[in-house]
Parts: structure tokens; C-alpha cells; sequence
């Protein structure tokens, strides 16, 4: 297994699924790691669950560039550096639970694009 001690990652999405995984992972293996999701309530849990100075965890939209571009100065500012990223946020649409892709919205399909692809270009400008 390799060392991330103290390497700084930031991390998309990381308040569940593969970007709690991707995140939980890299704090055992020594990273300090930037948590951004849209869902407060999960960010809460993690950071209280991993319970560490090295984790920050930073609720961000990423549709919202200026939200990402703050998280990530935030990341820099407190850790002084960044040495990786994980790019994790995801949905699908509809939301789960309220059917299948035939029945979504025009609404929740743009947001899904919003959040997949266009959260994608925020996190790489």
C-alpha cells in the first residue's frame, strides 16, 4: 500500500459512496483530505465519524463555480498546498427513488448535467 502522508486531496462528492470510500481511504493512509459535497448533513456525519484535524469537510455545489473556486482556496489557505484531487460528485436522474431515467423531469435532467458535466469543468478550470 502507498504512503499519502501528508499529501493534501481534495475530494468531490465525498460525503458518500466512492468519495466517502476514495476519502476514508486516503486518511488511513496518511492524507490530509478536503471533503466537499452539496449534502451538509452527510459532510457532518463523515467529519464526525473520522473525527481529525485532517479532514475538512465543506459543503460546495459544484454547478457553482465560485463555490468550488472558494473550497479549493480554502484547501490551499488551510493546508498550504494541493496534491490531488478526486472528482466523485455524481447524481443520476431522477433523484433515487422517485423512478426510473424515462420518468425525469427536463428540470432534473438539467440539473443532472449540471452536476455530472458541468461540475466537472468547474472542478478543472
Amino acid at each position: 500500500m502507498s504512503s499519502f502522508e501528508g499529501k493534501v486531496i481534495a475530494i468531490t462528492g465525498g460525503a458518500s459512496g466512492i468519495g466517502l470510500a476514495i476519502a476514508k481511504t486516503l486518511h488511513q493512509r496518511g492524507a490530509k483530505v478536503s471533503i466537499a459535497d452539496a449534502n451538509s448533513a452527510a459532510l457532518e456525519n463523515v467529519a464526525q465519524a473520522i473525527g481529525t484535524d485532517d479532514i475538512v469537510a465543506v459543503q460546495c455545489d459544484v454547478r457553482q463555480m465560485k463555490e468550488v473556486e472558494a473550497w479549493l482556496q480554502r484547501t490551499v489557505d488551510g493546508w498550504g498546498k494541493l496534491d490531488g484531487a478526486a472528482n466523485m460528485a455524481g447524481i443520476s436522474s431522477p433523484m433515487p427513488g422517485k423512478g426510473s431515467m424515462e420518468e425525469a423531469t427536463e428540470e432534473e435532467w438539467g440539473m443532472t448535467i449540471a452536476v455530472n458535466l458541468t461540475g466537472v469543468m468547474h472542478w478543472a478550470v
